[in-house]
């Protein structure tokens, strides 16, 4: 085994650290801002049927997220829980797309883009936002 393979091992290893740090995040309660109120918000008023509203208005956020929440809301998802690992399978897609567009696109090497993509992981505002239901992540 040369320091390249080492590098990756050590690489992959500190994702997994990083990864498991992020999936005790699914037992803490949901973190609130005023735009998570919003979203929250209109996915209830989709939920009821009254359609992408808050308060009975029409809003300028996007309705995407909303739309998600209200679906995992009728199957029963729609908990903290819930919101919070669609947020991190979202932010493990992101890391899949990061770790293969470095690859193809700019021919970075394997321990680059594993480096490229912990400073993603690690980085306070990514942390932050993975409990927020926010569009964010």
């Amino acid at each position: 085994m040369d320091k390249k393979d080492l590098r990756i091992i050590c690489a992959y290893c500190a994702a997994a650290m990083v990864f498991a740090g992020y999936l005790l995040q699914l037992a803490t309660p949901l973190r609130l801002n005023t735009d998570a109120i919003v979203f929250l918000g209109i996915a209830s008023s989709i939920a009821d049927g009254d359609g992408a509203v808050h308060q009975g208005k029409g809003t300028h956020f996007p309705s995407g997220l909303p739309i998600l929440i209200a679906g995992m809301e009728q199957v029963g998802l729609a908990s903290s829980a819930g919101i919070v690992a669609l947020n991190i399978v979202s932010l493990s897609l992101c890391v899949v797309c990061t770790h293969y567009l470095g690859r193809r696109l700019f021919h970075f090497e394997v321990s680059t883009t594993c480096v490229v993509w912990l400073l993603l992981l690690l980085s306070y505002i990514t942390i932050k936002h993975v409990t927020l239901p926010l569009s964010d992540i």
